[in-house]
């Protein structure tokens, strides 16, 4: 059965924005990646959430026999194979003086953990007075983009929409994908 895209945008559409009404107040710039606040943690525990569960959901189409509840971010590595995800970089048109590019996934088949934005997840869920600080601007960006990056590989964002863009670096051997629901953000991959 195929996933079902709808919860998903809707899903996305209130993190991105919860982000965007968060640097009205922490301004996007690298000198700020270690911020840290409660919206901060809010916005990290619900993407890193929505990853969870579209990640299950791809898993169990592709036919997994394992429980989703027994799921977990080594399942979610298998992914890989099918998404490429390690080579994909997110563009923050947002990022200040200019666009920052993050590869949410980099390293993700073969280094232990998988993903240190996702293992901070863990440890800032699960004990959240001692590792508060990990609910960081720098892990939430990652976090996002993760997200992002994974709905975009999985056709789960609408490209078919007037003004869906894709920009071909012939020198870079990238292609560059802009969302219309999404002008803050954009997803890079090579060819």
């Amino acid at each position: 059965m195929p996933i079902d895209k709808g919860p998903y945008l809707s899903g996305f559409r209130l993190i991105l924005d919860d982000f965007l009404t968060m640097t009205a107040y922490i301004e996007p710039r690298d000198e700020n990646l270690q911020a840290f606040s409660h919206r901060l943690y809010e916005i990290f525990l619900r993407a890193c959430t929505e990853f969870e569960s579209v990640c299950k959901d791809a898993l169990v189409d592709r036919g997994a026999m394992k429980p989703r509840a027994d799921m977990d971010i080594n399942d979610y590595r298998g992914l890989e194979s099918d998404l490429h995800l390690e080579l994909v970089e997110v563009g923050w048109q947002i990022w200040r003086p200019e666009p920052a590019y993050v590869k949410p996934f980099s390293g993700w088949s073969h280094v232990t953990p998988p993903l240190p934005w996702y293992r901070d997840y863990n440890l800032v869920k699960h004990n959240r007075n001692s590792d508060f600080p990990l609910a960081s601007l720098r892990n939430v960006r990652l976090a996002v983009s993760g997200l992002f990056a994974t709905l975009a590989s999985l056709d789960l964002l609408p490209t078919n929409l007037p003004g869906h863009r894709e920009f071909h670096d012939e020198n870079a051997g990238t292609v560059e994908a802009h969302y219309v629901p999404y002008p803050q953000l954009s997803l890079r991959r090579p060819r």
